[in-house]
């Protein structure tokens, strides 16, 4: 199975993307968050997993 993953520091904030772009388990993750402690609450996420239909 091939998995693409890419993770970026962009100073004040972290972004990753993970990646499965075919078989059965095709899905993929974007993830963007605060790297300070005190907003470690705030991020975006999106995702989709292989039992998705969107």
């Amino acid at each position: 199975m091939t998995n693409i993953g890419i993770t970026r520091d962009l100073h004040c904030w972290d972004m990753s993307l993970n990646w499965v772009p075919n078989g059965t388990l095709q899905s993929w993750n974007f993830l963007i968050r605060v790297k300070a402690a005190v907003l470690g609450d705030l991020k975006y996420e999106r995702r989709k997993d292989f039992h998705d239909t969107y």
